[in-house]
């Protein structure tokens, strides 16, 4: 029984993620490399074409000019894209049925969407100038660095120490972390000090206000803690991870 309900999960993930996919696919320019001659030089030129109004149009810029890095870039974008949905298992299984989830497009207009994780600011707090460096920041604890490893080893796009106003105060919340295949974004906050008295005393406090200004414990955030006498088990954050991705499937999908 629990096994079905996983799978039946599974299944409505990667057909989002395949709907998500084709939905970028189509967004980016048709770009066809090709060459011009003049003067008797022969230069590479990138060339993509528009239709506006029923009337297609080819423009054409030189490899090195900004455009044509630009254009360069959008054709590796398409054939990464392009690569990975063809690697993807059960493709033809699922393709014909990406349309059936719906629940992202719901979603998309919510606190959680895509577009309001894309303005989520991070602090980028120079005082942790001696952190641990990973994925192009610096993190305050090896455990936050493991939660980022995880997040990074599932495909998950994340933001460090996000600027977050609640109840008009601010708070920078460890991680925001954005999955494709659900199509919304959740909290991670965690707790490395949870043996010192006050540090306790503040995280509840935190936690109290999080969920007292609307967010669910379990589909918008999750906690995470650790102690003197607790260490850090990552393997109970992967499934708390995990866990929250399938809630949030059942939930609005």
């Amino acid at each position: 029984m629990v096994a079905a309900q996983l799978h039946q999960i599974a299944r409505k993930m990667r057909r989002n993620n395949i709907a998500h996919i084709h939905s970028e696919l189509a967004s980016l320019p048709c770009i066809r490399a090709g060459s011009r001659t003049i003067h008797g030089n022969k230069q590479e030129v990138l060339r993509y074409y528009t239709n506006e109004h029923g009337k297609r149009s080819v423009h054409q810029h030189d490899v090195t000019t900004e455009k044509g890095v630009e254009l360069q870039s959008l054709m590796k974008q398409k054939e990464h894209l392009t690569t990975y949905l063809k690697s993807l298992p059960l493709q033809k299984e699922l393709e014909d049925k990406t349309t059936s989830g719906s629940g992202n497009q719901t979603n998309s207009s919510s606190r959680f969407s895509k577009a309001r994780f894309d303005q989520l600011v991070e602090l980028k707090d120079t005082s942790i100038s001696k952190g641990l460096p990973f994925d192009g920041r610096l993190f305050r604890s090896k455990s936050e660095v493991m939660i980022a490893q995880y997040l990074k080893e599932l495909g998950l796009e994340y933001k460090y120490e996000v600027i977050v106003s609640i109840a008009g105060k601010e708070f920078y919340i460890d991680f925001a972390v954005y999955s494709r295949e659900t199509g919304r974004f959740f909290f991670i906050e965690h707790f490395g000090m949870m043996s010192d008295d006050a540090y306790r005393a503040r995280a509840f406090q935190k936690i109290s206000t999080y969920i007292s200004n609307g967010l669910q414990e379990g589909i918008d955030i999750l906690f995470t803690c650790e102690s003197a006498n607790d260490g850090f088990n990552i393997n109970m954050i992967k499934g708390k991870i995990l866990g929250i991705l399938s809630a949030q499937m059942l939930f609005f999908i």
